[in-house]
């Protein structure tokens, strides 16, 4: 004990167990690369101090459980620090005062937007970016990816961006459909790639949405760079959350998305509520994207302004080690939340997002009805991300990064896994302010079932299945060998595929059911109206269960019967496994023409 500071805070060092007997675990703890044989009571104490608390706080914690004196528990928690089962806080900072990483240089230059069929609000947001850009002295190249279906509204697209270049004195460039199409002879010039692929990731055929096919050429045209992407119908106008935030803090997060929400009946009333400010908004990205972990939390953490609360395993892993890099950022949004559907709302974790939405039943039924939100994280959180959104996001596009879902909604969310499977040393950064959503077309949510999956659950799912190669971390090679996965899967027998599809819906659902009763277990039914809702969610994921369609992706056509859906699902599921294993390839084809100046793009300045 007298070598251990009773005032320094300690939590579960990353352990891994197996039981050597009924009563003894082997160790093996990662921080230190040591193996050690500890009693099986021993290890289950450590694991439950699982955040940084003081040894009397985890000592008066485990007496209750166990019914043992206190004195009893912080001796036994004194002896499992010392045997290195028990972190520091004081170790961990002690790390992060022998960072030798740099971080790279971090200027974005380039602002990106993808484009359909929106002229109007193209302008609005171009006009605005630019302006807040001009206002902070930077001079990013403008680049508009549009997949408008008509030669009309992509030549007014042009004009626009024509427009606002003079406008603005920056370079700019337009790539349509001839553009893409062009890129595809490029990138498939010699055999290197196959050319069903490319047109894929960049035109694939059919009449499902393509955004992700435009993420794809975005990043494809900014391979090398640091770059901004924001929605045409967003709006540069920099605000926070009411009430204030924890904006001068980093919070190291864990698994989940750390956002938190408000909810309004109107556009209007959104922007009413939010506290507009200006600041310059690239370089607030700058702060977290492309650097290191272990620099971003050491600045913190000398500051005192780090919180550890929610800090998982693998980031702690990854500040001990220095392989983590923030290659995602993401703010908040004021205005349409630019989600599917509002069901999922009600499973929310957060406090304050729990109190606003069930406060009276008249303003939980508004909030499950309306669009529109303020979204953002309370505080710069650094987690792993997953889910995700792409209304405004900053990427880190000097490492490889995967493809998007060329296909259907939930593209980003695709993205995120995918990026968690394949750079595993990769982290997404959350900012605590909001950006400008304008209103959608529809400004109430779909009233899309909670039991409904869609292609992107199913290919989500599908890469759990995955089983990463252990004697390899190289995210090219990762991506390929996941890519492989998902294509082997998708060329099994119809009959098996349409079993494993079902399958993965049932443990889906029997998740998302053990979730939801925990949530009721825990608030004991209170409010009744959210009760309630939520016990009519189980009841549906219950019947549809067993219904000869469940797993099927409920965003695909259904002409043509189950057959005809099933066999579309295996299609895509193929091709986009298929995109993975060549994208390494293809963004490497992609930067030597860019190298040669050789990408079919219009430029319009």
């Amino acid at each position: 004990m007298a070598t251990l500071d009773q005032d320094d805070l300690f939590r579960c060092a990353p352990l891994t167990r197996v039981p050597l007997g009924s009563s003894v675990d082997l160790v093996y703890l990662a921080l230190r690369d040591t193996a050690q044989l500890v009693s099986s009571s021993g290890v289950s104490s450590a694991c439950s101090c699982s955040r940084f608390r003081s040894l009397r706080e985890h000592a008066d914690r485990l007496a209750r459980m166990e019914r043992t004196s206190e004195r009893e528990a912080l001796l036994h928690l004194a002896r499992l620090a010392e045997q290195g089962l028990l972190v520091s806080r004081a170790e961990l900072f002690s790390c992060l005062e022998t960072c030798q990483e740099r971080d790279p240089a971090s200027e974005i230059s380039c602002l990106a937007v993808p484009t359909s069929n929106r002229p109007t609000e193209l302008r609005r947001a171009l006009c605005s970016y630019a302006s807040n850009f001009l206002r902070h002295g930077r001079k990013p190249a403008l680049l508009v990816c549009d997949d408008s279906a008509s030669a009309d509204q992509r030549r007014l697209s042009q004009e626009i961006l024509a427009g606002v270049t003079v406008d603005s004195n920056f370079s700019s460039c337009y790539v349509g459909v001839a553009q893409k199409r062009g890129l595809i002879d490029r990138l498939t010039d010699g055999g290197d790639v196959p050319r069903q692929i490319a047109e894929f990731a960049l035109c694939p055929e059919g009449d499902l949405p393509t955004t992700g096919a435009n993420r794809n050429a975005i990043q494809l045209y900014t391979a090398g760079e640091m770059i901004i992407s924001v929605d045409d119908d967003t709006i540069c106008r920099p605000c926070a959350a009411p009430g204030g935030n924890a904006a001068d803090r980093l919070s190291l997060g864990g698994d989940s998305n750390p956002t938190e929400f408000w909810f309004f009946p109107d556009y209007g009333a959104a922007l009413a509520a939010a506290q507009f400010t200006e600041f310059d908004v690239a370089g607030r990205h700058e702060q977290l994207l492309g650097r290191h972990l272990r620099s971003v939390v050491r600045d913190a953490a000398r500051k005192s302004r780090l919180d550890l609360g929610g800090l998982c395993d693998h980031l702690l892993l990854s500040i001990w080690s220095g392989q983590g890099r923030i290659l995602v950022t993401a703010n908040g949004c004021v205005g349409d939340s630019g989600m599917y559907s509002g069901a999922g709302l009600r499973r929310h974790r957060g406090v304050g997002t729990r109190q606003r939405l069930t406060a009276s039943e008249p303003e939980y039924r508004m909030a499950l009805k309306s669009r529109q939100v303020i979204g953002q994280s309370p505080a710069a959180t650094v987690c792993h991300g997953v889910p995700f959104t792409t209304m405004f996001v900053g990427l880190d596009n000097r490492q490889l990064l995967p493809p998007f879902l060329p296909v259907c909604r939930n593209q980003d969310g695709v993205f995120a896994c995918s990026l968690d499977r394949c750079v595993p040393d990769a982290y997404f950064g959350y900012l605590p302010w909001s950006l400008v959503h304008g209103p959608a077309a529809h400004p109430d949510y779909c009233q899309g079932a909670a039991e409904d999956m869609r292609l992107s659950n199913i290919i989500i799912s599908l890469m759990s299945l995955w089983k990463p190669p252990s004697q390899d971390s190289a995210p090219d090679r990762l991506m390929q060998s996941l890519g492989t996965h998902l294509s082997e899967i998708a060329r099994a027998a119809s009959r098996d595929f349409h079993h494993l599809l079902r399958s993965l819906a049932w443990n889906r659902a029997s998740h998302i059911i053990r979730r939801t009763e925990a949530l009721i277990k825990q608030f004991e039914n209170s409010p009744s109206y959210w009760a309630s809702d939520l016990q009519a969610d189980i009841e549906a994921f219950r019947e549809a269960a067993t219904g000869p369609d469940f797993g099927l992706p409920s965003d695909l056509p259904e002409e043509g019967g189950r057959a005809t859906r099933l066999q579309l699902t295996q299609t895509l599921v193929r091709l986009f496994g298929e995109l993975l294993f060549w994208w390494p390839a293809i963004v490497e084809r992609a930067k030597a023409l860019r190298a040669n100046n050789d990408l079919p793009a219009l430029s319009v300045r």
